[in-house]
C-alpha cells in the first residue's frame, strides 16, 4: 500500500481584542519581538436554549519588522491575525519538560478599528458621493488610509 503523504499546512486566521498592550524586547543576536494576548468571543446556546459567550485568551507573537509596526496597537483595539501555531516547550517544577504551550506566531496583523488604523501617521478617512444621473442611486466610495496593517484594501465601494 502507497504511504499517505499529509500536507504541511500550519495556518490560522483568527479576530479579536488585545486584552493588554503589547510587550516588546530584543533577542541576543537583535531579533525584535513583541509579544501579547488576544481575546476572541465565541456565542451559542446550550442545551436550556440560553445564549452563552466563551472568551478564549491566546498568546500571539510577532517578530521582525512586524514585532515594530505592533508598538501603534495597544490595549482594546480590535486585530485580524494571519500566522501559524507554534509550539513552546515548558520545563515543569520538577525540571523536566513535559508541558509545551501553543501560540500563534503572527505572519500579518491587520488592525480592524478606526483607533488602531488612526493613531498612525495615516490621512484621515474621507467620503465622496458620486451620482452620474439624477435618477441613479448614489454609490459611496471609502478611502481607507494606508497603514503599517494594511493587505491593500484602500478603496471600497459601499
Amino acid at each position: 500500500m502507497a504511504e499517505l503523504k499529509i500536507p504541511d499546512v500550519n495556518t490560522i486566521q483568527i479576530a479579536g481584542i488585545l486584552t493588554s498592550d503589547p510587550v516588546f524586547r530584543q533577542t541576543p543576536n537583535g531579533s525584535s519581538v513583541a509579544t501579547f494576548i488576544m481575546e476572541t468571543n465565541r456565542k451559542y446556546r446550550d442545551n436550556a436554549g440560553i445564549l452563552r459567550e466563551n472568551a478564549c485568551h491566546v498568546n500571539i507573537s510577532a517578530w521582525h519588522k512586524l514585532a515594530d509596526l505592533c508598538q501603534e496597537l495597544q490595549k482594546d483595539h480590535a486585530v485580524l491575525i494571519d500566522g501559524e501555531l507554534q509550539n513552546q516547550p515548558q520545563s515543569g517544577e520538577d525540571g523536566l519538560t513535559g508541558r509545551s504551550i501553543v501560540e500563534i506566531r503572527a505572519r500579518r496583523i491587520q488592525a480592524l478599528d478606526v483607533k488602531a488604523a488612526q493613531s498612525s501617521d495615516a490621512l484621515p478617512v474621507k467620503k465622496v458621493e458620486t451620482a452620474t444621473k439624477p435618477n441613479e442611486e448614489k454609490t459611496k466610495t471609502v478611502q481607507v488610509p494606508t497603514t503599517p496593517f494594511d493587505f491593500g484594501y484602500q478603496n471600497f465601494k459601499i
